[in-house]
């Protein structure tokens, strides 16, 4: 079953992506020269906006063979939250849930 993304577009493109997708038939060589590219940090992100397996009904056509760094995002349960503050940033932004953990964690601290 297909789940609903719950994110804006600009995630999308802005998720960093790992390499790892496993879609039958399709060579990882291939899926990276298709979709993705590399960013000024180094890391894959996707080519376009909005992601290419973005379907017409907001749901991920390959959910369940997406990439870790999709299945990961947004990163609140995961060290990449405390290792990339620049991307937990941006992504507080973009995605409620990493704005409330932060807002959360800040309360803690104050």
């Amino acid at each position: 079953m297909r789940r609903l993304l719950q994110i804006d577009q600009s995630a999308v493109q802005n998720a960093r992506h790992q390499k790892d997708c496993e879609i039958p038939g399709l060579k990882e060589s291939v899926f990276i020269e298709t979709y993705l590219r590399l960013d000024s940090d180094g890391d894959y992100v996707v080519k376009s906006s909005p992601c290419p397996f973005l379907a017409a009904d907001n749901t991920c056509d390959i959910y369940d063979m997406r990439p870790g760094d999709c299945r990961n995002y947004p990163y609140t349960d995961s060290d990449e939250f405390f290792k990339r503050p620049n991307t937990t940033y941006l992504n507080s932004t973009i995605c409620p849930a990493v704005f409330y953990v932060l807002e959360r964690l800040r309360a803690k601290l104050s």
